[in-house]
């Protein structure tokens, strides 16, 4: 019995439902080898501080002659080229000290191994790291992979890449001032999207907050980095800015500091923005879970028009279900089985029918200092696929592992069993809290990156 249970833990998870059928690993090697074959890039990026200055711009990354411009939305500018020096602090070449230049030079040569390949960045620090992406979605363009590693694994990645962090972007002379110790981890979220026809890597999406104690001061931090890659190949030559007069009078921002910053204000409309994204959260909630396209055009906010909404929900609806026939499909081929004819149909319907059992309410939606993310608090009463399946499951994954059932009639039994237990009635779990992050874009839209983090609490292991 205590096999059973274990050959049980491994393939109940095949049915979370942001899990896509294309395996993470495939799609990160065929990325590796096409962004080894990328010799230029244009970055668009936004690095969010809570409670502190935030930063929008554009870089220009050339990989092959290792030159970097890096535009503010503030007017300002750096341009770091080995071949001659760097430009654009105080609007002079190179006028700093050694320690600076050096944090320059550091943080291009960082920049340009993130850009030319993230992941294998981060197999720099921790090699085991591929092992640790999903699958978080699959469209006709492109795969989203998510950072799966447990909090321990992320932890530990954490305090590899501070340490690197405080190696390599500070003056050796203060290095051992600036040593961490003591992190505390909150939230490591990492989102790559990688194009499907060109394997490039399109947007690198980072969310941490940790704190952390430097010279007996505990910091706290909360850091998103948002990159958007374009023009793979495409670019002309950087070229160095020719006259001074171009150049910013006034030093560049930084990339983002750990140093205490002045929280400002809430904007006055934060409540308003507060409730549009618990809106659309309850509205989205509506389309994917509970497969509810009216539902959905009626609670969403109304930057978006009716059609809008409409298609908008469709999409979600579709994605949603794709999603879980896809996942509900490679499980089956994991095993040697393939959906029998009209089996997965019913099995949808099924699934579609404890959904729309499940319960929720909006708690709460609070806003960040930003001004454009916000966290909204659900309380769900979900299921839990381990107490209503396997049950039923353990003759079959007895009769499967001691060869007296091929992989296809597995595969049919497990089906049968799915169908019947989901097309009842079914017990639900006790209330369990889900927070869930928004973004609100500049034409008052909203999004929410991670549908993992409700929809896991309303199928639970």
């Amino acid at each position: 019995m205590k096999n059973v249970k274990f050959w049980w833990a491994a393939i109940l998870p095949l049915l979370i439902l942001s899990a896509c059928g294309t395996a993470p690993q495939n799609v990160i090697e065929s990325s590796s080898t096409a962004q080894e074959n990328l010799d230029n890039v244009m970055v668009e990026f936004t690095i969010e501080n809570k409670g502190k200055q935030s930063y929008k711009g554009t870089q220009k990354l050339d990989f092959k002659n290792k030159k970097t411009l890096k535009e503010y939305d503030n007017g300002n500018l750096i341009y770091i080229d080995p071949s001659s020096g760097i430009l654009g602090l105080e609007g002079e070449n190179s006028e700093m000290n050694e320690g600076e230049e050096e944090y320059y030079r550091n943080l291009s040569e960082q920049e340009l191994n993130m850009g030319r390949d993230y992941i294998a960045y981060l197999e720099g620090i921790d090699p085991e790291l591929q092992n640790k992406f999903k699958m978080e979605s699959e469209t006709d363009h492109s795969y989203v992979l998510t950072f799966n590693g447990t909090d321990e694994e992320k932890q530990s990645l954490l305090e590899k890449e501070r340490a690197d962090y405080y190696k390599n972007l500070f003056e050796a002379d203060q290095s051992d001032n600036k040593k961490q110790e003591n992190i505390r981890l909150k939230k490591y979220d990492i989102s790559i999207t990688i194009d499907k026809e060109t394997n490039f890597m399109t947007k690198l999406i980072i969310h941490q907050i940790f704190s952390e104690k430097i010279q007996n001061e505990t910091q706290n931090i909360d850091h998103r980095k948002e990159y958007i890659y374009s023009s793979h190949n495409k670019l002309e030559d950087i070229a160095k800015p020719e006259s001074e007069e171009e150049l910013p009078a006034e030093k560049p921002a930084e990339e983002p500091s750990e140093e205490p910053a002045e929280e400002p204000g809430e904007s006055e409309d934060n409540a308003a923005y507060e409730e549009e994204a618990a809106k659309y959260v309850d509205a989205l909630i509506q389309a994917t879970v509970y497969q509810n396209t009216d539902n959905y055009i009626s609670k969403a906010p109304d930057a978006e028009s009716d059609d809008q909404k409409k298609k908008s929900a469709e999409e979600q609806k579709g994605f949603f279900i794709a999603a879980f026939e896809t996942n509900l499909t490679n499980a089956l081929k994991s095993f040697g089985a393939a959906p029998s004819p009209g089996k997965l149909e019913k099995a949808t319907a099924a699934f579609k029918n404890a959904l729309s059992q499940t319960k929720y309410e909006i708690v709460d939606s609070k806003s960040a200092e930003d001004g454009t993310s916000y966290t909204v608090t659900l309380s769900i009463e979900g299921f839990s696929e381990t107490k209503l399946l396997s049950k039923d499951l353990t003759d079959a994954i007895t009769s499967f592992q001691e060869g007296k059932m091929s992989g296809q009639e597995f595969g049919d039994k497990y089906l049968d069993i799915l169908t019947k237990v989901y097309s009842g009635k079914i017990s639900l779990e006790p209330a369990k809290e889900a927070t869930v992050n928004v973004l609100r874009n500049p034409d008052g839209t909203y999004a929410v990156l991670m549908q993992d983090e409700y929809l896991l609490t309303f199928v639970q292991q």
